[in-house]
């Protein structure tokens, strides 16, 4: 197999919230999207350790997205800690295995 036969178009996917926690808290289920592929750059930052905190927090910035692949998280628009946190580790791990 060539490796050029792995590349392909970036898509965003749907991933959802639905732990105990989050549904008792918000009373529902939390949906938001993420690309499927990411830049490389962002493992290595990642893999760094975390030595930039900022870097990877613009990271997860970057990579919770809504319906239309724009970033929610942005200017003055937060989202709560638990739901940032939960929603970042939930792309990593289904995009690293």
């Amino acid at each position: 197999m060539k490796i050029t036969e792995l590349t392909a178009t970036p898509k965003l996917i749907k991933f959802t919230l639905s732990d105990e926690e989050i549904t008792t808290k918000y009373g529902d289920e939390v949906d938001f999207w993420a690309w499927d592929r990411q830049p490389l750059d962002y493992y290595f930052k990642m893999a760094s350790g975390g030595d930039d905190m900022n870097a990877v927090l613009n990271i997860a910035k970057s990579m919770i997205l809504d319906e239309e692949g724009k970033p929610v998280m942005e200017d003055d628009q937060v989202l709560p800690p638990d739901v940032a946190m939960k929603a970042f580790n939930l792309v990593i791990s289904t995009l690293g295995k």
